[in-house]
């Protein structure tokens, strides 16, 4: 780079290469049914299809009759469900340099359910979590869902036994070991069990939700 330049065009262009290493996609849409948005942390938004980018700021949105199956550049995937918000919060992946991982996701509201890619399964225990408002999910190398209920939000939907989905955060463990916390505790779930995160600490539960399919199957590409 020239060293005689203004240092207001220094700026700018020191600028622009950092968003052009932040705007590095994390993954794309590999299958969709219906409508994706994503909105960025600027508040631009872009409608999404399949083969479509995602970013590390991205808020991923479905509404009530879409679902999208998104597919991570560390092999990982995450399926989110009808009527949901999903946020890449952080993303940090490169094939050689597993000191460097880092993914954090956040469950808005909604559900999903995620394969976790090598970023959950090498290097540091702590380099993949998923996020959701009242707790923190530590993850390493699993299959598990979330879904999200608020004010309601869940009506229709029910436990496997059948009992009505309750506010807060139902969990459930296909593969693999999560550990589920908050400020008042933590539980560990292993696979086909279940957890729920009320207004206070984890608790493991026998009866829990089990989401039927979504209509996007996972996809391996």
């Amino acid at each position: 780079m020239p060293k005689n330049l203004p240092a207001s065009l220094l700026a700018a262009v020191w600028l622009a290469m950092a968003g052009a290493a932040h705007a590095t996609p994390a993954g794309h849409v590999a299958a969709l049914s219906g409508t994706l948005l994503a909105v960025k942390q600027d508040g631009r938004t872009r409608v999404l299809g399949v083969g479509s980018s995602i970013e590390a700021g991205d808020t991923l949105m479905t509404d009530s009759a879409s679902t999208a199956h998104l597919r991570f550049s560390d092999g990982g995937s995450v399926q989110v469900r009808a009527d949901s918000q999903f946020r890449i919060e952080r993303y940090d992946f490169a094939q050689g340099e597993p000191g460097g991982d880092s993914a954090i996701m956040v469950l808005i509201r909604g559900g999903l359910r995620a394969v976790t890619g090598l970023i959950g399964k090498r290097g540091r225990a702590a380099a993949y979590s998923m996020r959701a408002p009242n707790a923190t999910i530590g993850i390493r190398g699993t299959d598990f869902g979330l879904q999200q209920c608020v004010a309601g939000s869940c009506a229709g939907k029910k436990t496997v036994g059948g009992a009505p989905l309750a506010d807060g955060l139902h969990v459930e463990v296909s593969d693999g070991t999560i550990v589920v916390g908050n400020d008042a505790g933590s539980v560990e779930v292993s696979a086909g069990g279940f957890a729920y995160v009320g207004t206070g600490a984890p608790l493991v539960v026998s009866d829990g939700y089990r989401a039927p399919g979504s209509g996007v199957e996972c996809v391996i590409d």
